[in-house]
């Protein structure tokens, strides 16, 4: 949960400026025209999770299942999307709850090893979460439950959502925009984020018996450089494959079974 590096009271309520935007591409944000979940289907998939090092090894680190369903709610569909891992170090579950016209997010809740770690709700641009947190400083023992509430001046998307969240753009070749997220669930994390990203070319990636996908590939600067690999059609998924860079030259990969990177 994005609650900044400091320790923080059991309960804090803010009102929050959004950073600037750059005048040169488009800001995208919840309700923008384009932005639009509804060519997303209902679907499952699962990723292996593998660690890359520089040299080129590759350690599995365990696995990944994300399912999309959309449900109705006060007479409006909402798209619901599922995700668990399974590592040697532990599990995780991830849910979150989309307006699927507009993105505005609606729930995001994260729990590592059966532990409710945050469960954010929004209504509109209010933010209220519960959150467990460790202090800057302090041994990852030092568990700290915070309440936030947080309104922000314009409406933000959750960057907790990922790859389906791109999906819901209108990507293109070529096309570059920004928006502005919070990141529900990374202690870590400013409270809002500017994230950048720009279509970059055209995959084809083999998924078996799902046959062969053409993929949008789009790269993203969110504090650390990403690569998604989305279904141009969003079939049979939407987000067939993903990278994580980091500075030492590793990289993390969400990839279909049994696929070699390349």
């Amino acid at each position: 949960m994005s609650v900044a590096r400091a320790f923080l009271p059991c309960c804090l309520s803010l009102v929050v400026s959004a950073p600037l935007l750059s005048a040169e591409r488009p800001a995208l944000a919840p309700g923008s025209p384009g932005v639009d979940a509804s060519g997303i289907p209902e679907y499952t998939n699962l990723f292996e999770v593998v660690e890359v090092q520089a040299d080129g090894s590759e350690k599995i680190l365990g696995t990944w299942d994300d399912r999309v369903e959309i449900v109705k709610r006060d007479g409006r569909p909402v798209l619901r999307r599922i995700q668990n891992s399974k590592t040697a170090t532990g599990t995780s579950a991830h849910l979150d709850e989309v307006d699927q016209k507009t993105l505005q997010p609606l729930r995001a809740r994260y729990e590592a090893n059966g532990n409710v770690v945050s469960d954010a709700t929004w209504d509109g641009r209010r933010l209220t979460a519960r959150d467990i947190t460790t202090p800057a400083g302090l041994p990852s023992t030092e568990r700290v439950p915070v309440t936030l509430s947080v309104e922000f001046p314009k409406p933000v998307f959750d960057w907790h959502l990922w790859g389906v969240l791109l999906s819901s753009f209108p990507l293109e070749d070529g096309y570059e925009a920004e928006f502005v997220a919070h990141t529900t669930s990374d202690s870590e994390a400013p409270l809002l984020r500017r994230i950048t990203f720009q279509v970059a070319g055209r995959e084809t990636i083999d998924l078996g018996e799902r046959g062969k996908v053409e993929c949008h590939v789009v790269r993203v600067d969110a504090g650390a450089p990403w690569t998604f690999w989305i279904s141009t059609t969003r079939r049979p998924v939407p987000v067939v494959q993903l990278k994580i860079e980091s500075r030492d030259g590793a990289s993390w990969w969400w990839r279909p079974p049994g696929r070699r990177i390349s």
